[in-house]
Formats: C-alpha cells, structure tokens, sequence
C-alpha cells in the first residue's frame, strides 16, 4: 500500500538509535578526529523524503568525496526553548573532542534550531541551510559561511496549480491540505503566495491541521469538480504527530478526488502528481555546496533548486488524463504495460505484412500473461506490506483489554474496604494488561515473524471461564453470554493468552453480528472421531479431541462470504466498521496450537464455530495466574532514578522504595547529570528511560561513568524491535512494559554482579 510501511519504519528508527548510542558509548573511536561535516534534521522519526535525503547526501559526502560526516536526528518539532537549549549543550559535550567545520540543516525546524544554537556547539563551523523557514530567510544575511538553499515549493505549486485545471477542465474547487506545525505554517505561507499570484479562475481553500477525521467530514461534501493539493502536515491542531504520507494514504483511499503534490515521494503512496522538487536532486545539489564551503570556493550565496513535472501512472488512469495534455518530457512513474501504447506500431506493421501475425499475436498473448503475473506478484507484495501498517486495526483488541481493565478498576473503587474483592480486581486487571503486552507478539505471529506459542498443558475451561469473566465486563447489557462446560475434560498443549485472544475475537465477532443484541453459547465436550471429518478448510484426522463450540443468535454469514472468511483483510463489515484481521489470527492461532476449526452458518439463523483441540496425555496443568515469585528486595541500596514521563518516575520510584531500596528520581536527565557529578560515590546502581528529550539514557550513563566507570546501570525502553546489549556499552536492557518482579529481579543481578 505505502512504499514506506510500518515496518520499514521500524528498521529505520531502530539504524538510526543504534548508530546514535554506538556514537555515545565511544565518541572518539567511532569518528575519525578530523569529521567535519555534521547533518541536523528536525524530527528523529524521519520519512521517506529525508531517508532519501539523507542517504544521497551521506553516499555524496562520505562514499564520493570522502569527507567524513554525522547525522543527527533531534526533537525539534513544537520543542520549548528551553529543551532546545539542553539539546545544544548535549551537542556541545558530544562533538567536544571533533571539529566541526560545516554544520548542514534540512528542512524548517532544523534551521531555526541551528541558527539559534550553533554558537554553542559548533561557534567556529559554516552553516548551509537547506530548505529553511521564513524566520530564517528573514534573519539571516548570506555570506561565506552562511549559504541557504531556497525552496523550490513555491514555484512548483505554481506551477502545479496552473496546470490542474488543463487536466481537469470541470475544476471548481482547489483544496489545499496542510499541518500546523511551525514548519508546516511556514510552507503553508509560501503555498499560499504562490495560488495568489498564479493565473487562475478557480476557488481554493486552505485546510490547516485538521485531524483525519475533520479532514475526511469536511472533504466528503467536497463537490465532485475538486482536487487537493498536499503540502507539508508534521502536526495536526491538537498536538498530534502526523507524517504527511500517511494524510496522502488516508486521502486516496477515503477520499475520490485527485490529489497533487509538491514532493516526488508522494508517488508512491497515491498522489497523482504535478511540478515536483526532487529529495535526491536535493541532496546532490546540496553536496557539491557543502564541497565548495569547504573549499573555500564558493560564489553563491543563495541557491534555486530545480523543479519537474511527475506524474503517477495508475492515478492518470483512474482519472482517465490523457496524457497528451501533460507538459512535455514529463516523468511517469509506476507505468503498466498497455498494449495499444507500446505495441501499436508493431500492431500496424503486422497488419500489412501478414507473415508477422502469428508472431505478433504470440507477443501479445506473452505479454498478457506477463502483466497479469506482475500484478498477481504486486497485490500479494501490497497485501503483505499492508498487513504491517494495517495490524493498526487490532486496535478494538486493545479496546477490549482497556474495558476489562477499566470496568475492573471501578469495580474495586466500589468497595474498597473489601479485601477480597479488591485482591479480585486487581488480579483481573494485572492479568488484562498481560495480555495487552503479549498482543504484539500474537500480531508478529500472524504475520509470520516470531517462532510462535510456547505451548503447555493447560485446562481449556478454566482458560474459557476467565475469558467470560473478562467478556461479561463490556458485552452490552442485551447481550448474554452462556457457559456450558463438561466437567472432567483432559488437558490440552496451548497459550492461554493466545486462546483468551480467540475467545475475544469470537464473541466480539458474534457480538457485530448480533448488533449489541442476543444470546453467546460456549460448550466443550470430549470427541473421540472414529475418521476423518471434513470441515470448511481442511479435515480432520481421527483421533480425541476437546471440542469448543461457539454459538450466537446474529445474521449469520451467506455461502460465498464463508469461502473467504478466514482471508486475512476479508470482511462482510460495513468501511471502516472491520480490518477483516479477527477471524484470520484466529485462524492462524489455531493453526499455530495443532488444532482446527470449522464453521457452519445460516443467513438469519446465527453461526457456530467449532474448535478442535487434541488432548496432550499430560495432565500436568499450567496456569500462570497460579504461579507466585518472590520478589527480590533492596538492603538500602541507592538507586538514581531517571524518566522524563512523571507518572511512570513516580510508579517506579513508590515501588522500588516499597522493596527496600533508596530512591533519587529525576524527570530531567541533565539535572540528574548536574547532582551525579557531586553525589556519584554514593549512587549503587542506574535506572534510566532511553528515550528523553534533553539527553538519552545512554548518553546520561556514559557521561557518569566518564567520572565513575564502575557503577552498574540498565535502560528501559519502549522500542518494540530487537536490540542488541552489546550496543549499550555493558548497560542491561529492559522492555517496557515491565512489572516489579522483572525490574527486581533485574537490579538484583546487577548489583550481585558488582558486588563479584
């Protein structure tokens, strides 16, 4: 669906931070003494513009002309002053040992920061700005030293938007889409001058950090002969963190209008086109700048970027643009092959000469086949790159773990003096939450990328009770849901948590069907099948099973819908009422448990969905909820605790001080630096978040162990990707969340470690 999915993004945070931390953990040796170039960008979370950006601009740099160079990735967007000014006395003590010759900003927020701040960490180095704000072409004169790269925005929305209504003859209505960050607003500026001082005769709008559901309840009265225009959208009005890629996929598929832009990687993700600026072209540009300031031989101050027209394919086509109307040598991308368009002079010479015929007609059924392969490879490639920004959907999961947990909490609150009933709740909600920690790795799961359930015996009616009691918090007051269980049932190898996840996909299933009213059914029985029994999917093999039946009184489900029901993205649900992913983990966790599923239904008459589990012969039983662990406790120790979240410093700190332990807690991680420096001697152990605005928690370690190497230290961190230790420079990694018992646990064998 996006060329740049959630997934890719997660690889590209997860480069990014372990090159930052390996930076952290040996600045000198990681760097050759005489770097001298350093990169600054604006936002940590980069997109696919300043990924392209980035690596032309490093390939130009580093690989082409051999000039070393840094990047760093800074939260810069809406940050305070304040914060800024610690993350330049951050880069101050980082780049201590380097010299910095040439410092190069990308994109509005990074300039502002550096035009601002680079006399503190690099007062001796030039400056290039790329692609600044206004407050920075308003403020800085160019020199020498300083070269600004001006945007090419302006000219190619004018261009851009003389040229929609030659496309688009019926055009009445131009609607332009941006965000309300700083940056935005400064792009949103230019845009702005540049319709007002284009030649047109059509109205426009300017929709200005609306959210997505503002955006698509104003664009969906938009009349028929509109289009939009995307512009630059980093923050939505309330605060929101939103990349402009991810407006563009929201636009083109809730929205049937054309959609222009002014940036070539918007292509990829649906935009039609228009005069585009080139992130590449950008990159290069800004690369033979940067060796000319170095040099010495620089004769321009003030740059102009080049601009050319690109268009989008599959977009010409679904609007049917004939393409004779495009400027001449424009560059069309994700072209398919058309038979008539490439082939027609063959067609003709065919025609007259008939000894060619068979040979033509040969190419042409070659090339059918070809394009239909393509485009088999393409959807099933689109599907599943979809399955990893569109396991979003999971989220009514999460919703139905938060009602157990929140229905759980109020609950308790209603008789507090009563011990066991507290105790109850409590347990319920540790369990809820549990169970919204390891939905991440059921989601992995269905898409292929973890080993799987570890399976053990377990009794799958207690697993089926607690289910219903998590259930019955939230189901609708009009929604009954019923237990018959057989008594005496031998045990099954399974994931408890994996099978509450069917339970609840099940029922929440049957719960739609049913509209918020009617009757759920759960029996189990022991079945012992003399041969095989055909289900929906695939048989049965003989042998005993335990058998979970699911019933409801809903709409039931039409006989081709059922062919498909287990499809992942499948669903007979109304747009944007399903993702169609339910029906398919569940599927895919039966599959996963040895187990099998069938499913008969009846239009008006409800569904029943059978589930086939083989007994284990072990009659060992784990239930975890059962299970107890001491929790290790402190003897007084210090620990210097640091986390710029307050809520969880102040959870971790009445927790550890409840074990034992001595707590010094810090929500700033420069001033917890500044009070280590004086108190360090005293500090038995680290305790620090990774991600914090001002420095990081590897950065904060490293810097108390330049004065006191010896103190054992660990990093908490929310990154759901795999990460190394070695990175970390002999720093314990813990992966949020964590309860008491890991964290205890953890800080136990590190000081037992020192103390050996």
């Amino acid at each position: 669906m996006m060329p740049f999915s959630a997934a890719r993004k997660t690889v590209l945070r997860a480069g990014i931070l372990l090159c930052a931390l390996s930076f952290s953990a040996s600045q000198a040796a990681e760097f050759p003494e005489d770097s001298r170039v350093l990169f600054i960008y604006g936002n940590p979370d980069i997109g696919p513009w300043e990924q392209l950006f980035n690596q032309t601009l490093l390939n130009e740099l580093a690989t082409v002309s051999g000039i070393p160079a840094i990047p760093e990735f800074l939260s810069l967007i809406d940050t305070p002053e304040l914060q800024q000014q610690y993350m330049a006395e951050s880069l101050r003590l980082k780049y201590t040992q380097l010299s910095i010759d040439l410092i190069i900003a990308v994109l509005p927020d990074a300039n502002s920061f550096v035009h601002r701040w680079a006399s503190v960490f690099a007062p001796e180095a030039a400056i290039l700005h790329v692609l600044p704000g206004n407050d920075v072409l308003d403020a800085v004169e160019p020199s020498a030293d300083r070269v600004i790269m001006q945007s090419a925005v302006e000219p190619a929305i004018r261009m851009t938007v003389e040229l929609i209504p030659k496309l688009l003859p019926d055009l009445e209505h131009l609607y332009i889409v941006g965000g309300s960050s700083d940056s935005d607003l400064s792009y949103q500026t230019r845009t702005e001058r540049a319709v007002l001082n284009s030649d047109i005769d059509y109205e426009f709008t300017i929709l200005s950090g609306l959210t997505p559901e503002e955006l698509l309840a104003r664009l969906n009265n938009a009349s028929p002969n509109s289009a939009i225009l995307l512009i630059p959208y980093d923050r939505d009005h309330t605060g929101q963190p939103l990349r402009v890629l991810a407006i563009n996929t929201l636009l083109e598929e809730n929205i049937p209008l054309p959609v222009f832009g002014a940036f070539d990687t918007l292509l990829e993700s649906g935009t039609l086109g228009g005069n585009m600026t080139s992130s590449a072209l950008y990159a290069r540009t800004s690369a033979e700048v940067a060796r000319d300031i170095l040099d010495g031989t620089v004769d321009t101050r003030v740059i102009d970027s080049q601009t050319s027209y690109m268009f989008n394919a599959a977009k010409l086509n679904a609007f049917s643009i004939d393409r004779r109307l495009l400027p001449a040598g424009s560059l069309i991308v994700n072209e398919q092959p058309d038979f008539w368009r490439d082939y027609s002079p063959i067609v003709i010479t065919g025609s007259i000469i008939m000894a060619l015929q068979l040979g033509l007609i040969a190419l042409l059924i070659e090339t059918m086949r070809r394009r239909k392969a393509a485009e088999a490879e393409l959807k099933q490639a689109q599907r599943m790159e979809a399955l990893g920004s569109l396991s979003g959907g999971i989220a009514h999961d999460f919703n139905n773990i938060l009602m157990s947990i929140m229905a759980n909490a109020e609950l308790a609150g209603m008789k507090p003096n009563d011990e066991g009933h507290v105790k109850t709740r409590v347990r319920n909600i540790l369990s809820a939450s549990g169970r919204a920690r390891d939905l991440i790795a059921q989601i992995l799961m269905f898409s292929q990328q973890s080993a799987g359930a570890e399976l053990k015996p377990l009794q799958i009616n207690a697993v089926l009770e607690e289910s219903a009691e998590h259930l019955r918090s939230f189901l609708p007051h009009a929604c009954s849901l019923s237990l018959d269980l057989q008594d005496e049932l031998p045990t099954i190898r399974g994931d408890a948590t994996q099978i509450h996840q069917v339970v609840m996909n099940i029922c929440v299933n049957a719960q739609h069907a049913m509209e918020d009213s009617g009757a759920i059914n759960i029996d189990t029985s022991l079945q012992n099948l003399d041969q095989p029994l055909q289900t929906l999917r695939r048989n049965i093999p003989a042998g005993e099973y335990v058998v979970v039946n699911f019933s409801d009184t809903g709409s039931g489900i039409d006989k081709e819908s059922l062919q498909h029901i287990f499809e992942p993205f499948f669903t007979t649900k109304p747009r944007g009422k399903g993702t169609g992913l339910g029906l398919a983990l569940v599927y895919q966790i039966v599959k996963a448990h040895n187990a099998y599923i069938d499913l008969q239904s009846t239009p008006g008459k409800g569904t029943k969905i059978s589930l086939y589990f083989p007994t284990s012969g072990d009659h060992s039983i784990s239930d975890p909820a059962l299970e107890s662990e001491q929790i290790i406790k402190g003897q007084g120790e210090l620990i210097l605790l640091v986390d710029d979240d307050e809520m969880v410093l102040d959870a971790n700190a009445h927790s550890l001080g409840s074990i034992g332990y001595r707590i010094k807690a810090f929500a700033n991680s420069v001033a917890a630096l500044n009070w280590a420096r004086n108190n360090g001697q005293d500090i038995d152990l680290i305790y620090s978040d990774l991600s914090m605005p001002e420095m990081d928690g590897v950065r904060l370690i490293s810097s108390i162990r330049e004065l006191f190497p010896n103190v054992p230290a660990m990093i908490s961190t929310g990154y759901l990707e795999s990460i190394d230790d070695k990175a970390f420079n002999n720093i314990a990694v813990l992966h949020k969340p964590t309860d008491l018992k890991q964290v205890a646990s953890a800080i136990h064998t590190l000081l037992a470690s020192k103390q050996a």
